[in-house]
């Protein structure tokens, strides 16, 4: 297994790309897609009192931007769970967010709702990104949140899960904290958030899925019998 800063996949006959820094590149529609940056959540626990460091929305931004520069993308989507929650929103995120829309004032963005994009929570009018309520189908490709809400013959895109993996043995990969991953499974690709202070849920693969580890600033594909359960 070699690792790279990122790797060239097809899944449901499309061609994409799997990027080191946990966002699919889809070059035939020059669109970046991330999911789960879950904004502001460090806010939301200093909100109730937890002593959470800031910076995490300014960091994530700014992976966000370069990600988007390095690619050249003419769109992004986000598929689900832009902010954390309504008391994410603070004036201090909110100007970061909007800082950051002004510097990419010609990127078409479009929201796929997560769970946690509900009521106050969903990004202000003022963002003038596309909202899709539930799905949203382009290119052979159908964007959801959760991956268990894929319906029809199209090929799914999601996040919500927040997949990580640790591999068996005693490598420094499995004696080491677990590591965010594409999880590749027959009728969707699921995406690691791209927040860095999300957690995730160890994946379990089974016969027929493809695991990407992101590690080292690269992406490698795991064989599933190298997954722990």
């Amino acid at each position: 297994m070699s690792a790279v800063g990122e790797l060239g996949v097809e899944a449901g006959g499309v061609r994409m790309v799997l990027r080191a820094d946990r966002s699919l590149w889809l070059p035939e529609g020059r669109t970046l897609v991330v999911s789960d940056l879950h904004l502001g959540k460090a806010a939301v626990f200093r909100h109730h009192g937890l002593p959470v460091p800031e910076g995490d929305t300014e960091r994530d931004l700014g992976r966000l931007s370069e990600a988007i520069g390095s690619c050249g993308a003419e769109r992004l989507v986000i598929a689900g769970d832009f902010f954390h929650a309504p008391a994410a929103q603070s004036e201090g995120v909110l100007a970061a967010v909007r800082g950051w829309r002004e510097r990419h004032a010609g990127l078409a963005v479009r929201l796929v709702v997560g769970n946690h994009d509900r009521g106050a929570a969903m990004p202000p009018g003022d963002l003038g990104f596309a909202v899709s309520a539930r799905d949203w189908t382009e290119g052979g490709l159908t964007f959801v949140h959760d991956p268990e809400e894929v319906v029809g013959e199209g090929y799914g895109v999601a996040g919500h899960v927040h997949p990580v993996l640790r591999l068996k043995g005693r490598g420094r990969m499995a004696s080491g904290p677990a590591v965010p991953c594409f999880w590749v499974r027959r009728r969707v690709l699921v995406l690691p958030g791209f927040g860095t202070f999300t957690g995730g849920a160890a994946v379990r693969p089974v016969v027929g899925d493809r695991v990407y580890a992101v590690a080292d600033g690269g992406v490698v594909e795991v064989p599933r019998e190298l997954v722990r359960g």
